[in-house]
C-alpha cells in the first residue's frame, strides 16, 4: 500500500466552531482532482484504477487506525464516507493487492545478519521497523533477508535496489550462488524472499515488482511494494581488506604433461576479481606461516560466509580461455553465454562455460595476476599473450608484492561441455564434520564426445603417494592433538559415503565428486591378572575400573565385552566400567575408539600385595603402581597385571597381644619358682 495524499478535515458550524458527528451518524466526503497525482494519473493509462484500488485510512480518537471503504471514484473524484472526523491518509493499492494473501506492510524483514551471527527478530533494536512508513535502520555490513507478503505463487518477481539521490546508500542482493548482484528475477514463491548485503552507509529503497506471467510487457509487472532502508554505522565496526580471487585449472587433458602441474601460479591460476573479506583480523597475522596455518577458512566455512562477510562481484569475472585436445583455445563464459555475440568470429570460438567450486581463503604474501594477467607465463605460446591477457579475457588484479600480506580466494575451475569431465575430491578430515575440497587434485578431464568414460585408475587420488612427495595428502591414519587416532575411508559417490567407488575397474562419464572421511580408528583392549608369592591367593576376585584418560567414563556396553568360556568362573563385568578378575582369567574390551585410557586397579597394599603392571610382553614393567594408561591406535593392546605376595617372618610385637605375651611370662615364672622351691626341699 502506498499513501498518496494526507487529508486534514475540519468541520466548522457558523461560529466557526469545530463540530463532530454524533454518535450513529455519517459524513460523506468527496475529494476532487486526484487524477492530476502521478501515481493516480500512470494506472489510469493502464486501466487498472477502480474504486477497490484506492484506500482511505482513519486515525479514530483512540490512535488507533481504520480503513474506511470508498463509495466511489470517477473522472478523479473519490467518495468515502466517515464517522468522525480527524487525520485521512489516501493510499493506493495495486490490483491483484486485495487477495486473501494481501499484507499492508509489503515486504518484511525476516532475519538480520550481523558479523556472521543471524537475528531472526528484527524489531529489537538491531533494526527497527516503522508500521506505516516502512523504514529500517540497518548496520552497514549487515546481510538481511527481505520477504513480500504480496504476489500469487505463479507470480513473476523482480526486485531492484534504488538509492536515494541525495544520501545515496550503497546494497547488493546475494543470488542462490552467493554472488552479488543489483536484481533478482525469477517466477514462483522462492523469488518472494530475498537476501540483501548493505555495504555503504545511507538511504535505499527496496523495490519489489510482481505479476502475471501471462501478461503484456506493460502489465507484467503492475503490482508492487517497498521499503525504504537507512543504512546506518555499525555499533561494532570492523576491519576489511582486499580479497584477492583466483581460479585454479587442473589437468583437464592427460596428454599436456606440465602444462598445469601444482603450485605453478603463471600457468595454473586465473585471476578472476579483486573482492571484499569482513570481521578478519589483519593478514600481518598469516605472515611466515605455512599451510595449513595459514589457512583462514575451509570449505565450508567459504562457502557460508560467501555473499556476507566474503563479497566477490561475479562480474568482473573474465572470460577464460581453455586449450584444447589439439592445441588451439576455446572461449568458456561464466555459467551463461553472452545474450549476444559481438561477431561470428567470436560466436564461432565458443566453448561453453565454467562455474567455480570456492574450497579456501588463505593469507599469502602479495597477489599475482594470474595467467590471464601481465605475469602470465605463455611459454611457447607468446604469440597468444597479448590477446589472452587483455579486454574480456584480461585479470582485474594488479600486481601486489610479496611483502605485503594478502588474502586469497581460491577456487576449482568447473568446465562445462561436451567433452569434460569434472572430477572433485572431497575429505571430511580427523575431528572434523564437514567435507572440504581437497586442491591440487581432480579437475576437468578432456574425453572425444559427449557420453565417452574416463578409467578411474588413471585419476591420481589424494590418498595414493606421488613420486614427488613423502607422504600422500591423505595418509592411512591422522592423529589429533588428543591422541585420538583417525583412519582414512575412500573413496564413495555420495556424502553419506554409502556408495563404493572403484578405482581398479571403474568409470565415469559424468561430473563426479568423490568423498571420503577420516573415522575414529579402533582396537581391541585385553587385560590379564596374574597372582605370585607363597601367600598369593589365586582364589581372590580383584576389582578394576576402566575410564578414558581424563577420568570420564569408557562408554563401554555389554557389546564391547567379551569374556571366554574357561574364564567365565574367573570373570565378572560389574557394568560401568568395573569388572573383577582372579588368577590366570582375561576380560577383552572390543572396539575401543581410538585413544588413551586408564585401567585402574583397587589398592590392595593393606592385604600385603605389591601391584605391577605391563603392556605386551616386551613393554616397560611399572612396579607398584595400580593404574596403568594404555593408549589405543588401530592394533590390539594388552595390559597384564600382576599381584605379588610373599611369606615373610613376624618379627614385631602386636600391641593387642601384649597382655597375654605379660601374662603368659608371669605364669612360665610362677611355674620356675614352684619347681626351684621343691628341688631346694629335696635337697634338705
Amino acid at each position: 500500500m502506498q499513501p498518496l495524499l494526507g487529508l486534514k478535515i475540519t468541520p466548522e458550524d457558523i461560529n466557526s466552531e469545530k463540530v463532530q458527528l454524533a454518535k450513529g451518524q455519517k459524513a460523506t466526503v468527496t475529494v476532487s482532482g486526484l487524477d492530476k497525482l502521478p501515481d493516480i494519473a500512470e494506472m489510469e493509462e493502464m486501466g487498472a484504477l477502480t474504486a477497490d484500488a484506492l484506500k482511505v485510512l482513519h486515525q479514530k480518537d483512540d490512535n488507533t487506525v481504520e480503513k474506511l471503504d470508498v463509495v466511489s471514484y470517477e473522472n478523479g473524484t473519490l467518495t468515502f464516507e466517515t464517522t468522525s472526523f480527524s487525520p485521512f491518509v489516501l493510499a493506493l493499492e495495486y490490483p491483484d493487492q486485495g487477495s486473501e494473501e494481501f499484507d499492508d506492510d509489503g515486504i518484511e524483514i525476516v532475519s538480520i545478519e550481523i558479523d556472521g551471527v543471524e537475528y531472526p527478530n528484527v524489531n529489537d533494536g538491531i533494526a527497527t521497523i516503522s508500521s506505516i512508513q516502512g523504514d529500517a535502520k540497518v548496520p552497514v555490513g549487515a546481510t538481511i533477508t527481505l520477504r513480500s507478503k504480496n504476489g500469487k505463487s505463479y507470480y513473476e518477481h523482480k526486485w531492484i535496489i534504488t538509492p536515494n539521490k541525495q544520501n545515496p546508500g550503497e546494497a547488493k542482493f546475494v543470488d542462490s550462488n552467493g554472488n552479488l548482484v543489483d536484481e533478482i528475477y525469477g517466477v514462483g514463491d522462492t523469488f518472494k524472499t530475498v537476501r540483501l548485503k548493505v555495504t555503504k552507509t545511507g538511504e535505499l529503497t527496496i523495490n519489489h515488482r510482481h505479476g502475471d506471467p501471462k501478461a503484456d510487457d506493460e502489465h507484467k509487472f503492475s503490482n508492487g511494494d517497498e521499503l525504504k532502508i537507512t543504512v546506518v554505522e555499525s555499533d561494532n565496526p570492523t576491519s576489511s581488506y582486499n580479497l584477492y580471487v583466483y581460479t585454479q585449472i587442473r589437468d583437464y587433458s592427460q596428454s599436456q604433461g606440465d602444462y598445469y602441474k601444482p603450485h605453478v601460479e603463471s600457468k595454473a591460476w586465473n585471476g578472476m576479481a579483486v573482492g571484499t573479506i569482513l570481521n578478519v583480523p589483519d593478514p600481518e597475522t598469516y605472515k611466515w606461516k605455512e599451510r595449513p596455518y595459514n589457512q583462514l577458512y575451509d570449505t565450508n566455512s567459504t562457502e557460508n560466509k560467501l555473499g556476507t562477510e566474503i563479497l566477490v562481484d561475479s562480474g568482473q569475472f573474465p572470460v577464460i580461455p581453455i586449450k584444447q585436445a589439439d592445441g588451439s583455445y576455446k572461449d568458456y563464459y561464466y555459467k551463461e553465454p553472452p545474450s549476444s555475440w559481438e561477431s561470428n568470429a567470436v560466436k564461432k570460438n565458443y566453448g561453453g562455460t565454467y562455474t567455480i567450486k570456492w574450497y579456501e581463503v588463505v593469507g599469502v604474501g602479495g597477489a599475482n595476476t594470474g595467467k590471464n594477467g601481465t605475469q602470465g607465463d605463455w611459454t611457447g605460446e607468446e604469440s597468444l599473450r597479448k590477446k589472452y591477457t587483455s579486454g574480456v579475457y584480461e585479470s582485474p588484479i594488479t600486481y601486489v608484492g610479496d611483502k605485503i600480506m594478502t588474502y586469497h580466494l581460491d577456487g576449482l575451475l568447473l568446465i562445462h561441455n561436451a567433452t569434460h569431465i569434472n572430477v572433485q575430491f572431497m575429505v571430511q578430515d580427523a575431528g572434523k564434520n564437514t567435507f572440504d575440497l581437497v586442491n591440487d587434485y581432480g579437475g576437468a578431464y578432456t574425453v572425444q564426445k559427449q557420453g565417452d568414460s574416463i578409467q578411474l585408475n588413471t585419476i591420481a587420488r589424494p590418498d595414493v603417494k606421488r613420486d614427488d612427495q613423502t607422504e600422500a595428502v591423505c595418509p592411512e591414519t591422522k592423529t589429533t592433538a588428543d591422541g585420538t587416532v583417525y583412519t582414512f575411508k575412500g573413496w564413495y559417490t555420495d556424502e553419506n559415503c554409502t556408495q563404493k567407488a572403484d578405482f581398479v575397474n571403474g568409470t565415469i562419464s559424468a561430473d563426479t565428486t568423490f568423498y571420503a572421511k577420516y573415522v575414529p580408528a579402533s582396537a581391541n583392549l585385553t587385560v590379564t591378572k596374574t597372582v605370585t608369592g607363597k601367600l598369593g591367593d589365586t582364589n581372590k576376585a580383584f576389582t578394576f575400573t576402566i575410564t578414558k584418560a581424563d577420568g570420564t567414563s569408557a562408554n563401554i556396553t555389554d557389546a564391547n565385552v567379551e569374556i571366554s568360556e574357561a574364564d567365565s568362573a574367573k570373570v565378572e563385568w560389574l557394568r560401568n566400567g568395573k569388572f573383577t578378575l582372579k588368577d590366570g582369567a582375561s576380560i577383552i574390551f572390543k572396539n575401543l575408539p581410538s585413544g588413551e585410557y586408564k585401567v585402574i586397579e583397587e589398592d590392595y597394599s593393606g592385604e600385603k600385595y605389591d601391584t605391577s603392571w605391563q603392556i605386551g610382553t616386551d613393554g616397560e614393567v611399572y612396579e607398584k603402581n595400580s593404574t596403568a594408561t594404555v593408549t589405543i591406535g588401530t592394533t590390539e593392546q594388552t595390559v597384564h597385571f600382576t599381584n605379588h605376595r610373599t611369606l615373610e617372618p613376624d618379627l614385631g610385637v602386636l600391641l593387642d597381644t601384649l597382655p597375654y605375651i605379660v601374662i603368659l611370662a608371669v605364669v612360665a615364672g610362677g611355674v620356675a619358682l614352684l619347681m626351684l622351691r621343691k628341688r631346694r626341699k629335696e635337697d634338705d
